[in-house]
Parts: structure tokens; sequence; C-alpha cells
């Protein structure tokens, strides 16, 4: 009772930190970086299959972090089901849903479901608390999933959404995974996403791609 009352402390005076300057930066290169992401998707898919291009995208980044990927005892499971959330159902999912509505526009913005659902899931999970603000971005975010829902290129293509749905929820349930997972260096952390996901993408590829 006393952690929990000590935690939830810990919580309020969190919440009332300002914003520093450099987070926000980075919060927005961030996004800057995920909108070109779509960019090299849309003109990936164009020559490849969609899971055999995710495969490529984590082969050159588990060899790119090769180096710096260390064994975290006791927690491998944990990094197991990370890799399973976003680098197979995630990547794969939102890969084959731009391979199939055959443009980037509507579904980067309906991948944005992700954040109330990960909202969502912070609350019912981490016990996270949200005030009007959080909710407002919520409730936009929401309503430009609903308005470009009746984009043609979604409309004539109902499964490239169910596909963004499945991407966007398993995005959110491996930012929760995250979350718990302290204490692990980035690179070591992306590598080992990388190692895991790449052999489940290539058993997908080969067993349902051309």
């Amino acid at each position: 009772s006393a952690w929990r009352g000590a935690a939830g402390n810990s919580r309020r005076r969190s919440a009332r930190k300002p914003v520093k300057f450099h987070h926000f930066a980075l919060a927005v290169l961030v996004n800057l970086i995920f909108g070109f992401n779509f960019v090299a998707v849309k003109i990936g898919v164009a020559h490849f299959e969609p899971f055999f291009f995710t495969l490529l995208r984590f082969t050159i980044v588990g060899a790119v972090l090769a180096a710096f990927i260390r064994v975290e005892s006791g927690r491998m499971r944990q990094i197991a089901l990370v890799a399973v959330a976003v680098g197979v159902f995630h990547f794969g999912a939102m890969f084959t849903a731009v391979d199939i509505a055959g443009g980037v526009s509507a579904i980067a913005i309906a991948a944005q479901i992700h954040v109330p659902i990960s909202t969502i899931l912070a609350v019912a999970v981490l016990g996270e608390r949200f005030g009007w603000r959080r909710l407002a971005g919520i409730a936009l975010a929401f309503g430009g999933v609903v308005v470009v829902g009746f984009d043609p290129s979604i409309i004539e293509h109902p499964v490239a959404l169910a596909f963004v749905l499945v991407g966007a929820l398993a995005f959110s349930i491996g930012t929760i995974l995250v979350r718990r997972l302290r204490g692990i260096a980035v690179f070591n952390l992306q590598g080992w996403i990388a190692l895991i996901a790449a052999p489940q993408l290539l058993v997908i590829s080969l067993t349902v791609e051309s």
C-alpha cells in the first residue's frame, strides 16, 4: 500500500513537469523519420512482396546493429514478444496495407489509430492517467481516422484498412511491452527485434508470397 501511494505521488509529480524542448524536438524528429518511412515502403513494395521487403529491412538492421547485441538475462522472453508484436505483426501488416492500397497518404493517417489504442492500454496496463489535453489529442487522432475512412483508397480497399488496424494494435502492444523493459540499450533492443523477427518473416514470405 505504501509502495502504491509512493508510486502514485511520483506519477503525479512527473505529470506536472514541463515538457523540455529537446524532448519535444526528438518527438518531432521521430515523426519526421516515420513519415519518410512510408515513402520508402511505397518504393519498396513496388519492387518486392511486402513481407519479403520487411525481411530485407530487418536483415539490414540486424547486420548494422550486430555489434551492439547483448543477451539480457531473464528478459529475453519479453524482448521476443516485442519482436513478434512490432517486427512481425506491425511492420508486416503496415507494409502489406501499403501494397494493397497502392498509396501511403490514407494509410499513414489511418495508422494514427494506434494513438488512442496505446493510451487506453497505458491506462489499463500501466496505470497511467491523462488529463484533458491528452484526451483532446486522442479525440483528434480518432477523428482523423474517421475522416480518412471516407478516402476512396481506403473505401476501395477494406482489406488494407484491416491490415492497418492489425498493425496499429500490434504497435500499441509493442509500445506497452517496451515501456516495461527498462535498462536495455536502444541499439541492443532494436538489434534483437531484427534478429528475432527476420526468421519469422522469412517463413511467412516463403509461405504466402510468390
